[in-house]
């Protein structure tokens, strides 16, 4: 049973380094390569996760392969040469801990994201994925909302005055009294005369 443990302690080991190439990429990304929130948001409130990446790029292999040599010159020993063999998994665990909080923290930021781009109760609906939005800081100020139709882009336009918003309605023949909210109420009862 021993030898049958060790080689499947080897073979884990052996299959982990493979996590490293994995590492190379998430610490490129995370280090400022890749955009996106996600990404700003770790490099900006989680830094030290960068710096985990960072070292179980090259410190991990090194025990990995430290624990595989050792294990091999103790191989008489069956207590001791098992036991080194779990250095490298334990030395694992603040990678994969890392790797799922960037996780969370990226599912996150795409639930906020897809929330920003789907109509709002308050929002004022004017065909599928066309939407008017006020600017909940400046309410005089809207946003018109544009989805494309497999629901993967959209496009927002910015108005300060109402008069702009029912310039662009007009010139893409979209009538403002279309627009309502969950309500019931037409986006045309809140333009000024």
């Amino acid at each position: 049973m021993y030898h049958f443990y060790r080689t499947f302690l080897i073979t884990v080991i052996w299959l982990s380094l493979l996590a490293v190439p994995y590492m190379l990429v998430a610490y490129a990304c995370y280090a400022g390569l890749c955009g996106g929130s996600a990404a700003t948001k770790i490099r900006n409130e989680h830094p030290h996760y960068i710096s985990i990446i960072g070292y179980s790029i090259w410190l991990y292999p090194l025990i990995a392969l430290y624990a595989l040599y050792h294990s091999r010159k103790l191989a008489e020993y069956a207590y001791r040469s098992t036991t080194i063999l779990w250095l490298p998994l334990l030395c694992l665990l603040p990678f994969i801990y890392v790797m799922h909080q960037t996780s969370s923290i990226e599912t996150k930021e795409t639930q906020q994201r897809e929330a920003y781009y789907r109509a709002q109760p308050n929002d004022f609906v004017c065909a599928p994925g066309k939407f008017i939005r006020f600017d909940p800081l400046q309410p005089e100020h809207t946003y018109f909302f544009t989805g494309t139709p497999d629901g993967k882009g959209s496009t927002v336009s910015y108005f300060y005055k109402t008069d702009e918003l029912n310039a662009f309605l007009k010139n893409n023949k979209i009538d403002g009294s279309q627009c309502k909210n969950q309500k019931g109420i037409p986006f045309s009862n809140f333009i000024k005369p």
